[in-house]
């Protein structure tokens, strides 16, 4: 699979003197491969970055700084990933809480994490989030949202964010889902399931999350 980098969002965590050209050809050279370069209208230049299935390590913005603060210097040019803020960071998680009652097949899902945020207010995102997820081809839709998906592309870790109040009894099942199947999705589109996908379906047994793929309009954060 290819993903897009954007060099504004990649010097955020790479500190490096290198020029997109050099970043582009010497890491082509020793690990993931760019397919192309290609720069915007405002200067930035976004990195297509062909991903292999054995390395999803490098599936992000994070991935692909460690690779070049990792191949840059073998090349003669200084490179250091920033300083994480997060790191050494330590939560305290347990098995069961009053608000959520989380059934997840193991077989399905290894690690299941969630948490409740409260008092939020849902507004637009700044600007320059927004900027960066349209780069790498995300339509951005409130702040609640789109700190989700910018997470994601960051980090490499996948998170969906779920009204609470929308999810009925306050539960939350993960499985596979049954042939035939429906779920309306955040696009609004309506699907079909064949049987075997991995889905979370509420109290009620509506399908609220058609896992990895995309989230249900039942349960998306709205105005």
């Amino acid at each position: 699979m290819d993903i897009k980098v954007p060099n504004s969002w990649l010097r955020k965590l790479l500190d490096t003197k290198a020029t997109p050209k050099e970043i582009a050809k010497y890491l082509s050279l020793c690990g993931p491969s760019i397919e192309r370069t290609k720069q915007t209208d405002d200067d930035d230049h976004i990195y297509n970055v062909e991903v292999t299935t054995n390395r999803v390590d490098t599936a992000s913005i994070l991935g692909i700084a460690r690779e070049a603060a990792t191949i840059l210097p073998r090349f003669g040019i200084k490179a250091n990933l920033k300083e994480n803020k997060l790191d050494g960071t330590k939560y305290k998680f347990v098995k069961k809480t009053k608000y959520l009652t989380a059934i997840v097949d193991p077989k399905l899902c290894s690690r299941f994490t969630a948490v409740l945020i409260k008092n939020v207010t849902v507004k637009e995102t700044p600007k320059e989030i927004r900027s960066l997820l349209e780069k790498v081809d995300v339509r951005p839709i409130n702040n609640i949202v789109d700190v989700s998906n910018y997470i994601m592309h960051e980090l490499g870790q996948p998170v969906h964010t779920f009204d609470y109040d929308k999810i009925e009894s306050g539960k939350m099942i993960l499985r596979e889902s049954k042939k035939g199947e429906l779920i309306k999705t955040l696009d609004g589109k309506k699907f079909k399931l064949d049987g075997g996908d991995i889905v979370i379906e509420d109290g009620s047994g509506n399908i609220i999350d058609l896992c990895g793929i995309m989230g249900g309009e039942a349960s998306s954060i709205d105005d």
